[in-house]
């Protein structure tokens, strides 16, 4: 499947989902030499955002667009979760129709070691 029809299809379960108000979203985002994850609300707002472009995580992997800076980044998703306390009964990691593997397996397995729940 192309990754459009993989989009699609997630997101149409999104929308079925938010009958219950209660579904957010941790959305990765990968171009060739960076990525993008965001936190979106149930209502659709994003209300938190990193980039590999981002001066902490440069300093902290010295390279900004390879596994260990994706891991870095979901590290740090999972730490501002955990520090909002959010009341989200569900939060779903959305690939974005990206396979499940490389840089967008790191920034899942980031936010887990910070003790968030998929």
């Amino acid at each position: 499947m192309s990754r459009q029809r993989v989009k699609n299809k997630f997101n149409a379960a999104v929308k079925r989902q938010q009958n219950h108000k209660d579904v957010s979203r941790v959305k990765v985002f990968r171009s060739n030499k960076h990525m993008t994850v965001m936190f979106i609300d149930n209502e659709g707002a994003c209300r938190f955002s990193m980039k590999t472009t981002d001066e902490k995580i440069l300093k902290k992997t010295k390279v900004g667009s390879n596994i260990k800076a994706a891991s870095e980044i979901g590290k740090a998703m999972g730490a501002w979760l955990n520090k909002e306390k959010l009341d989200q009964t569900k939060v779903i990691f959305d690939r974005n129709g990206f396979i499940y593997h490389g840089r967008v397996k790191a920034v899942a397995d980031g936010v887990r070691e910070a003790g968030v729940k998929f």
